[in-house]
């Protein structure tokens, strides 16, 4: 179906890959105007440098960097960046690697109720040193892995982005245009390993 245009936001997302297949996770920006080429490139730029600064030691060494891709979603056929400083890069943390379908949920919330004004991502590998338990992820590596990504949002707030949910449909129908709420907080609902199956080998991000 036709993409549904949400106006002055767009679409960032960190790429990697582990053991050979692809992950990424995807986090969502408004800009305080319409957005131009070069806001786009400031903000994958910056993020960029804090994937590596940030992420890389809450990522296991099975993890290596691809890119970082933001696109602006006001329409189909919007502007997009790709910075590609984190190529090649790979995870620090030094614990033995779970399998690629081990994660732990990170909820995005905006202090509404609904699927439209929620979400959450999922981190992009797992190793043993950031667990407190075989399935539970320590409560203080569970903290850090939320600075990391505040990190960013803090970075974008600074180049005059406000981090955001974006609803594309309202009871299972597509809306006209995205709505974006901004981001309260980021949170972990428990501390218990979850499972991206997507990310078992050969089945997708």
């Amino acid at each position: 179906m036709p993409s549904i245009p949400t106006a002055n936001t767009a679409a960032l997302h960190v790429r990697g890959s582990v053991d050979g297949q692809f992950t990424e996770n995807i986090l969502y920006y408004e800009f305080a105007s319409a957005i131009a080429s070069g806001d786009l490139a400031s903000l994958a730029i910056a993020t960029a440098a804090l994937v590596i600064s940030e992420w890389l030691p809450l990522l296991s060494s099975e993890w290596m960097g691809r890119e970082v891709y933001v696109e602006d979603l006001t329409s189909g056929s919007g502007l997009q960046y790709t910075d590609t400083s984190i190529l090649g890069e790979v995870g620090t943390s030094a614990g033995q690697a779970y399998p690629n379908n081990s994660s732990l949920a990170i909820a995005r919330k905006t202090g509404l109720a609904g699927r439209s004004f929620m979400g959450r991502i999922f981190w992009q590998t797992i190793d043993a040193s950031l667990l407190s338990s075989v399935n539970t992820v320590s409560s203080a590596k569970a903290a850090d892995i939320i600075d990391a990504i505040q990190a960013i949002d803090a970075a974008a707030v600074g180049l005059d982005w406000t981090p955001v949910v974006v609803s594309l449909y309202s009871l299972g129908a597509p809306r006209v245009a995205g709505v974006t709420t901004p981001i309260t907080t980021w949170t972990v609902t428990n501390l218990v390993l979850d499972s991206r199956q997507r990310r078992l080998p050969g089945r997708g991000m």
